[in-house]
């Protein structure tokens, strides 16, 4: 049937499901399926829908008197279920203008619709075969009635006082009889062949569904963009009847037609299934899914299945055992059975020493990476996933306790000791190495062998060495171990010997007076606590490891002057500060350096200080440095970040290396870089230290707004497994990315202008553009879709679809929704769209002018227009 059908006209928007207000009741037999009576709600219901179900049960009658005398109804769509309608459903419904029968309709009871003297036009549908007595008797505006050829036979009085009525129907049919027998205007139409039918398919939520395929019959069908479908060449009573191969269910699950339909609707849903496993693939049991208010979990094998999904949804496994998943969540808009994701854990643990102490700042490897202890001494593996065995090494020279930790599944506190080796030499001043020497430390010992080597293993914490053999005395019988060693040497004492030569040019036997001074060299090493050292002559002798570099000179006896000849030796002494920084040197003579030295790193202000006698004051200011790296979590460098402690900061260089110079005491350092977070906290140090490492998250930050400026909220910002939602003024923070991935901006009803950006390197501003769109219908007040309207918002234009339809994009802020067509009035006038949204509606009509005159062309005036029962004057 053609665009100007009839029939089409008629029935045009007839089925579309607007939601009504406020929600009515009736009296329903489930047995049967038959609504016995309508209740009207307190609020006037004008435009009924009548529910496909009700209590579960579908409906497919409507009783004897039903909905007799509602006095308010303008409009009523009876579900496509219905077969039957009884005797005097709709009678005296006065208000009455617009019926929509369904297309499965097989018969009208008696009366069914007497004495709606609104009521303008009606369709029988092609199931009804016998038009009964009296069905619109006094239906005094019924202007159109089409009956189909199929019906054989109409009632006594079936059109009584129908005083407005033209019967549309084919020639020589039995409704071309009845008008003629009744003196009825009759206007024939020309009858087709088969019939078609519109379509479409919704998700629960109403959006339109594209792309979903299915089968009637043995043909397959797939709706459009707009989730439309048709169906053709039909003839007499049809079971529309959807099956889908991909999985998709249809609510309801068939649709009777007997005849030209538009708009038969069914609502689609499906199911997803799959599965999380670690990256060995074992199924990980227990992992939650939320679907609406539904909950589903994996089971043994990993494997879940969700069921009856409408429209898009956001997948997201949840677990209660602190698993992370790649990716972290899944979009579906149709059918899957393939759905895959990957679980991963983070594992927390420290370290600590042989006494069950946590060693801050410890640093080891795991994998390749470097890991550093926090100041409490703990660490986070991140991104563990399945059977994983944690074997820590370490590169400077520690070893772990278990060797080994073998993981399932999600871990905390594992724990492990970590040990070390110190080695060195037991020798003479002149380097001979010495045997049988006993160097202990914390309980272990070991004896030094014929070269005077040593090795004391399973050492822990901070500990003290010290060495002894009969008959002899060290320079050096103690050293302060904090660490893995090779070079832990003990100087055993000897007698200094002064040795004097003459110059040989200058041999005489005149004796003159030989004079002689020693220059002595002392530098002390300091460990221990450092702060002023000093010297007092008094005080008792403890004992710090240095060295004293002694040197004779003689004179000649000889009035001539007498060159001297130099002899030198090194011995190691050891010298310790006590408790308040305060050293003594006993039995100094001659000129004397004091030379303060650390095998730490300590560093001394004055560097030396010369004293010729005793002196109670000697005084050193101490400082040291502290060394490391910054860096992000992936190992890559970062220069130009500021390390501090007090009043002393430096600037990471290029390989992200420091040296902070000059601290002294306890000190604390922090690191700061703009767009850097950093993960490593503050590190409090106490003395000389290297490898103190600084990690930085990778940061990816910035704003999303609209083309106005204004921030908007809650859109969803991920990249690389992780993801952030903008705040109230768009703003957002994306923490713990590589900055090598992309960047990608969502929010359901809107645009991103980009959508997504890849990026490369800390630190990133990523912004985005969003902009929003509304949909909603243009229809007149019957529900007939009106194609072709305009509906603007500032430059922002679109047009209305067949079915009054329309989708509006490109919005910013505020703006007021306008509809326009040309001879077209509509309302409301405007609507004011702050953000994306559905149902903004327009309702609109039209207008019409004409002249009558008389057969001269003189016009005739007070004569009454009526138009669809409408009298205008």
């Amino acid at each position: 049937m053609d665009k100007d059908s009839l029939f089409k006209r008629i029935i045009k928007g007839v089925f579309t499901n607007p939601p009504s207000k406020p929600e009515p009741g009736y009296e329903f037999e489930k047995a049967t399926g038959t609504i016995k009576k309508y209740i009207q709600p307190e609020e006037e219901v004008e435009e009924l829908i009548i529910p496909d179900e009700i209590d579960g049960t579908a409906v497919t009658a409507i009783g004897n008197e039903a909905f007799a005398g509602c006095d308010k109804l303008i409009s009523v769509i009876i579900p496509v279920n219905v077969t039957t309608i009884g005797d005097h459903a709709f009678a005296n419904c006065d208000k009455l203008t617009n019926v929509a029968l369904p297309p499965g309709l097989t018969g009208l009871g008696d009366f069914a619709f007497n004495n709606c003297i609104n009521l303008e036009s009606m369709l029988i549908p092609y199931g009804v075969t016998s038009i009964n007595k009296a069905v619109f008797a006094n239906c005094t505006n019924l202007s159109k009635l089409a009956i189909h050829p199929g019906v054989t036979s109409i009632g006594m009085n079936a059109t009584l006082r129908c005083f407005n009525l033209t019967i549309h129907g084919t020639e020589g049919s039995c409704a071309h009889a009845y008008a003629t027998e009744n003196r009825i205007p009759f206007k024939a139409l020309k009858l087709r062949t088969g019939y078609g039918v519109n379509g479409k398919v919704l998700d629960r939520f109403g959006n339109r569904m594209a792309g979903v395929s299915f089968k009637l019959g043995d043909e397959t069908y797939t709706t459009d963009l707009e989730g439309k479908f048709k169906v053709g060449s039909l003839s007499g009573t049809v079971v529309i009847r959807p099956a889908s191969d991909e999985g998709y269910k249809f609510s309801p699950s068939e649709i009777k037609v007997s005849g030209p339909g538009t708009d038969v609707c069914f609502e689609a849903c499906y199911g997803v299934s799959g599965s999380v496993k670690d990256k060995s693939g074992k199924g990980i049991e227990g992992i939650g899914f939320t679907y609406g208010e539904k909950s589903f979990a994996t089971g043994p094998d990993g494997s879940f299945c969700i069921p009856d999904i409408s429209g898009s949804a956001v997948l997201k496994p949840v677990s209660s055992q602190n698993y992370i998943f790649t990716p972290d969540e899944a979009t579906v808009t149709g059918p899957s059975r393939d759905l895959y994701f990957e679980a991963y854990c983070s594992v927390s643990g420290s370290i600590k020493d042989g006494n069950g102490d946590k060693v801050p700042g410890f640093r080891f490897a795991l994998d390749g990476d470097m890991l550093v202890t926090d100041p409490l001494g703990n660490f986070v593996i991140p991104a563990i996933s399945g059977s994983t065995t944690v074997r820590p090494s370490s590169p400077d020279g520690y070893y772990f306790k278990p060797l080994e930790v073998t993981l399932e599944g999600p871990g905390e506190d594992i724990s492990f000791e970590v040990y070390y080796d110190v080695s060195g030499y037991v020798m003479d001043e002149e380097g001979n190495g010495i045997e049988g020497a006993v160097v202990s430390a914390r309980g272990r010992k070991a004896v030094s062998d014929a070269e005077g080597a040593f090795v004391i293993s399973g050492l822990t914490g901070n500990v003290k060495a010290t060495v002894a053999m009969d008959g002899l005395e060290f320079l050096n019988d103690s050293v302060d171990i904090t660490g893995p060693s090779a070079n832990i040497d003990f100087v055993a004492k000897a007698r200094v010997k002064k040795e004097e030569r003459r110059a040989p040019e200058l041999e005489t036997s005149r004796e003159t007076a030989a004079t002689e001074e020693a220059v002595t060299v002392i530098e002390v090493e300091a460990t221990g606590q450092v702060g002023q050292v000093g010297r007092t002559e008094e005080a008792g002798t403890v004992e710090e490891a240095g060295k004293i570099e002694e040197t004779g000179m003689a004179e000649s006896p000889a009035p001539q002057p007498i060159a001297a000849e130099e002899t030198s030796r090194v011995i190691e002494l050891t010298f310790t500060t006590d408790s308040e920084g305060v050293f003594n040197i006993p039995n100094i003579s001659g000129r004397t350096i004091i030379r303060p030295v650390s095998s730490e790193g300590y560093i001394f202000t004055p560097s030396e200080i010369v004293i010729t006698g005793p002196d109670d004051e000697i005084y050193f200011e101490v400082s040291y440095n502290v060394s490391g790296h910054v860096r992000d979590e992936e190992g890559g460098a970062i220069s130009g970040a500021t390390v501090s402690a007090g009043d002393r900061s430096v600037t990471s260089a290029a390989d992200g290396s420091y040296l902070l110079t000059g601290l002294s005491g306890e000190a604390t350092l922090v690191v700061n870089k703009e767009g850097c977070s950093f993960k490593t906290g503050e590190v409090r140090v106490k003395g000389p230290s290297i490898g103190v490492e600084f990690t930085a998250y990778s940061i990816v930050a910035g704003r999303v707004a609209d083309a106005l400026g204004n921030g908007i909220p809650d859109v969803s910002v991920t990249g690389e497994g992780k993801s952030a939602r903008t705040g109230a003024d768009g703003s957002y923070v994306l923490m713990g990315v590589s900055g090598h991935g992309k960047v990608t901006a969502a929010k359901e009803g809107y645009v991103f202008n980009p959508d997504t950006v890849q990026i490369a390197g800390p630190p990133h501003d990523v912004d985005f553009v969003g902009e929003y769109f509304v949909t909603g219908r243009v229809a007149f007040s019957d529900g007939a879709g009106i194609a072709g309207v305009s509906v603007s918002a500032g430059t922002n234009s679109t047009v209305t679809e067949d079915d009054g339809t329309y989708s509006l994009k490109g919005l910013s802020g505020t703006a007021d929704l306008t509809a326009s067509k040309d001879k077209y009035n509509f309302t409301p006038s405007s609507i004011q769209v702050s953000g994306p949204g559905r149902g903004f509606d327009f309702s609109g009509g039209y207008n019409i002018s004409g002249r009558i005159t008389d057969a001269t062309g003189r016009g005739i005036g007070g004569v009454a227009v009526i138009i669809g029962g409408k009298r205008k004057e």
